[in-house]
């Protein structure tokens, strides 16, 4: 792979753990809003967190492995595109146990992503690539939640 090719790869590896990031997050701010005005229990959106957690530590275990097997791409994508129907699942359904599927399957898309988009980003860079993508993960977390609350609270204002 030319050094161009490598640099195109990894920035759309970068891009899909950002957006993992973004995934993982955005919700977290929304959930509250959901509590209170479409009337799910303080128990359900706080059993929301958790579960996103059961789904994600399993992939982020198991990911690597996987992408030795079927190739980083196919598993990071496959994961994005899980975190996507996750989230989607969450703008339109807020009723409590759909609410815990569609963080459960973000847990698991996400967990995905970050464990086999940060090797892949080490494989193509070495130790500086999984600093960075790192870093860009983290933003993704931090800016999920900051947009969803700004939106969140310009429409409901």
């Amino acid at each position: 792979m030319s050094s161009r090719q490598s640099a195109r790869v990894f920035l759309g590896v970068t891009l899909l753990l950002f957006t993992a990031g973004w995934a993982a997050n955005h919700f977290s701010s929304v959930l509250v809003l959901i509590r209170d005005q479409e009337g799910v229990s303080s128990v359900m959106v706080n059993a929301a967190f958790g579960i996103y957690a059961l789904g994600m530590l399993p992939c982020l275990l198991i990911g690597g492995m996987l992408a030795d097997r079927w190739g980083p791409r196919s598993v990071v994508l496959t994961g994005g595109v899980l975190s996507a129907l996750g989230n989607l699942m969450l703008l339109f359904l807020h009723e409590g146990l759909l609410i815990l599927l569609g963080r459960f399957i973000v847990g698991t898309g996400v967990g995905l992503v970050v464990s086999a988009g940060t090797a892949w980003a080490g494989r193509l860079r070495g130790g500086s690539g999984v600093t960075l993508a790192g870093i860009i993960l983290t933003l993704g977390f931090a800016i999920g939640p900051i947009v969803a609350s700004a939106v969140g609270v310009m429409t409901h204002s």
